[in-house]
């Protein structure tokens, strides 16, 4: 019965993440073009939150995920800078803030990442 009820609570969640519109990609929103920090990190977050992609030779670390439906935003921002055919292996969330972690189940059910945070967070 537990089985069932996560299966259908796991499909109840791929169909709000669905329906929901990826968030025009403007500056009235926040959105500013994702670019090459430096070596192998680039900056893929917004004017508010920032949020970073290191590649490595095993796939992306993402480190803080955006809001959703922003995070909807990281997936297009990978594929201008090259990146998109790179799955992101891992979610590092740097504190609880929904700004920073808020988009990290919806990256996750696509790439099936590992979210990595603190048991405990600042207080």
């Amino acid at each position: 019965m537990r089985t069932l009820f996560g299966f259908i609570l796991v499909l109840w969640s791929l169909a709000a993440f669905a329906n929901e519109e990826v968030p025009a990609m403007n500056g009235k929103n926040g959105y500013i073009e994702p670019f090459r920090m430096f070596d192998n990190v680039y900056y893929v977050g917004d004017k508010w939150v920032s949020s970073y992609v290191v590649e490595t030779m095993s796939g992306l670390v993402l480190i803080d995920s955006l809001d959703f439906p922003y995070s909807k935003w990281i997936p297009e921002n990978l594929k201008k800078l090259g990146l998109g055919e790179k799955e992101i292996t891992h979610i590092l969330v740097t504190h609880g803030h929904s700004d920073h972690v808020g988009g990290a189940e919806y990256l996750q059910s696509i790439f099936g990442s590992k979210v990595i945070m603190t048991k405990k967070g600042p207080n």
